[in-house]
């Protein structure tokens, strides 16, 4: 007769139940990142694809015109056409 398998006490999970180190970095930086998302959504820092349309600076009043410049961003001087109001860069 076989004598019965003894049963496992010991609260510690075997070593292939353990999280590596490589996914608690991953599932770190996951909740990290849902974390800031969740609280700049709560603040009011992200913006609708509405006000990305029309942004509330270009309900403004006021003279507006087509100025036509340079971008700086880089030495291939792109050409840009911006529009002003009351002397403003608006969307």
């Amino acid at each position: 007769m076989k004598a019965p398998r003894p049963v496992k006490t010991d609260p510690s999970p075997d070593l292939h139940d353990r999280i590596t180190r490589r996914q608690f970095i991953q599932t770190s930086a996951v909740a990290a990142a849902l974390g800031t998302a969740a609280l700049a959504c709560k603040q009011g820092h992200l913006t609708t694809t509405d006000e990305l349309v029309f942004p509330k600076s270009a309900a403004a009043i006021g003279e507006e015109k087509i100025v036509r410049t340079t971008c700086a961003l880089c030495p291939s001087g792109c050409g840009l056409e911006v529009r002003v109001v009351d002397g403003r860069a608006v969307l």
